[in-house]
C-alpha cells in the first residue's frame, strides 16, 4: 500500500465513521490512471450514506476527491460505492432512457427526460450513443440541463447506415 493509498484508507476510516461504519466495512482499491475505487459494504445505514438520489455519496466522493488533490497536487479520482447503488442507478437510466426511445418512435415526436447530473447524463449518452434509429442532445441550463430523445426520420436512418458502411 502505498502512501497515498494509506491516507485515503484513513481518511475514509475517519469519514464513513461519522455514518456509523467501521474500517471493516470498506476495501480501497486502485483503478485506471492513480483513480481509487472504495466499496462499502451494504447495510441497515446504507441508506443514511447515499442520501437523497445519491447526493450524499456524490458530496463525499467529492470531498475525498477534493482533498487527495490538495495534498497530491494532481487530480485522482475517488469513486464511491455503497452496495450496488451506482449499478442499479446504471440500470435504472437505461431503461428509463429505453422507454423514453419508445415513446418517442411511437409517437414520432421527442422526449425529454426529467433533468440530471453530468454524470448521469454521460451514462444515457453512452448507452444512446450506439443507436442509430435516435438521437440525443442535453439541453437547458444548471440544475435544469436534461435529454432531449428524438426519432431521426427514416432517410436519417438510411443516409447513417449509408455513412456507416463507407467507413
Amino acid at each position: 500500500m502505498d502512501n497515498t493509498e494509506a491516507f485515503l484508507q484513513e481518511l475514509t476510516e475517519k469519514v464513513v465513521s461519522l455514518f456509523g461504519f467501521t474500517k471493516e466495512s470498506f476495501s480501497i482499491s486502485k483503478g485506471e490512471e492513480d483513480n481509487f475505487n472504495i466499496t462499502i459494504q451494504e447495510s441497515e445505514d446504507s441508506g443514511f450514506l447515499i442520501g437523497y438520489h445519491g447526493k450524499t455519496l456524490e458530496a463525499i466522493q467529492f470531498i475525498l476527491t477534493l482533498i487527495l488533490f490538495y495534498k497530491n497536487d494532481k487530480w485522482q479520482r475517488v469513486s464511491l460505492e455503497v452496495g450496488d447503488y451506482k449499478k442499479k442507478k446504471i440500470v435504472y437510466l437505461e431503461s428509463l432512457a429505453e422507454k423514453a426511445i419508445e415513446k418517442a418512435k411511437f409517437l414520432k415526436e421527442t422526449v425529454s427526460l426529467s433533468p440530471m447530473t453530468p454524470a448521469e447524463r454521460r451514462i444515457v449518452h453512452l448507452y444512446l450513443k450506439s443507436r442509430n434509429d435516435i438521437s440525443s442532445s442535453s439541453e437547458g441550463e444548471g440544475f435544469d440541463r436534461h435529454i432531449v430523445i428524438s426519432p431521426k426520420k427514416e432517410n436519417e436512418e438510411l443516409l447513417s447506415e449509408e455513412t456507416i458502411a463507407s467507413n
